[in-house]
């Protein structure tokens, strides 16, 4: 379904409806805003196809969406006012070859955009992981000397004095420890299994 050339709607026989998966094609591959009531998982079991197939109605020269997607129609979650009167042809439509063939392209197309999130969230987690190491190892390397400077002061004024004095330079060592800190902190981290 990656391709533009593959048929991204499907018409029924004996109505003017169908199913189309052209706005889930047009938000995975072409970057269009995600216009569903839920995102792709990155965790490809909790996706479902349907969420994210829309059921469209066939005119002589245009599709348009009937304001629903089939996971709703399957659900009984249609506005009463978008109501169909041929939902039985609808219905009978989606148990045909041809709509679960439909319906399992694109769950297919579903689970490899799932790999693809799956994998990029792994590669900045790990990015931001390693920055949060790295500034944490900084961070550390510094609060050594700071203390060995502490130490070796002869009183505790001129220690308190050479700390404020070092001040602005522990700043952006901590800003940035900070920032990485919070960053890697705001990442989604898989689930353990128990």
């Amino acid at each position: 379904m990656s391709e533009p050339s593959k048929k991204l709607e499907l018409q029924f026989q004996n109505c003017n409806l169908g199913i189309s998966a052209r706005r889930l094609w047009e938000h995975t591959e072409l970057g269009q805003a995600n216009v569903f009531g839920k995102a792709i998982n990155g965790r490809s079991d909790l996706n479902d196809a349907t969420d994210f197939i829309d059921v469209v109605r066939f005119d002589t020269f245009t599709v348009s969406l009937a304001g629903f997607t089939v996971a709703q129609l399957r659900d009984g979650q249609i506005p009463a006012h978008r109501i169909p009167k041929d939902v039985p042809v609808l219905l009978a439509g989606l148990a045909t070859r041809k709509a679960v063939a439909f319906v399992a392209e694109v769950a297919a197309h579903i689970e490899q955009c799932s790999l693809r999130q799956a994998t990029r969230n792994k590669e900045i987690l790990a990015t931001a992981k390693a920055g949060f190491d790295f500034q944490s190892k900084v961070s550390k390397a510094n609060e050594g000397l700071w203390q060995d400077t502490w130490n070796a002061a002869k009183n505790p004024f001129e220690a308190w004095w050479q700390y404020k004095k070092d001040a602005r330079k522990r700043k952006p060592i901590v800003s940035a420890w900070i920032a990485a800190r919070d960053y890697y902190d705001s990442l989604p981290k898989p689930k353990k299994a128990d």
